[in-house]
Order: C-alpha cells, then sequence, then structure tokens
C-alpha cells in the first residue's frame, strides 16, 4: 500500500495560494477542507495542470457546501 504523508498546512497554503481566480477567503476555505480531509485531494490538486486547479478546488468547496461569498 502506497500511502503519502499528510500535507502540512503550510504546503497546502503554499499551493492554493498560487491557484488564480480564488479569493482570500476562499483560499482558507480550501485549506481547512484540504487539511481535514483526504490527501490525495491535495495531491491530485498538486498535479493538476494550473488551468485544472481552480476547478477542483471549486468542485471542492461546493461538495461540502462552501459558498464564494461570506455569510454573516
Amino acid at each position: 500500500m502506497n500511502l503519502k504523508k499528510k500535507p502540512s498546512g503550510q504546503e497546502i497554503y503554499e499551493v492554493v495560494s498560487t491557484v488564480l481566480g480564488l479569493s482570500q477567503q476562499e483560499i482558507f476555505k480550501a485549506v481547512q477542507l484540504l487539511l481535514n480531509g483526504d490527501p490525495e485531494q491535495f495531491y491530485l490538486l498538486k498535479s493538476l495542470p494550473d488551468d485544472k486547479k481552480y476547478d477542483w478546488l471549486a468542485f471542492l468547496l461546493s461538495v461540502v457546501g462552501f459558498s464564494g461569498t461570506s455569510s454573516t
């Protein structure tokens, strides 16, 4: 079985923060999601071409019910 180590918050933030089109709030939500989720979701994000990374994160955020707008 080939288990990858769980990525650190810093490693996740460094990758997610480079994805074009995400607001700062979406970046933080994505980091939280990836920190608490399956590490394979993060490693898939890292392996995707840059033009697909936004779509993958938008999909993950929509699946768990995060929206791009704040609700205060």
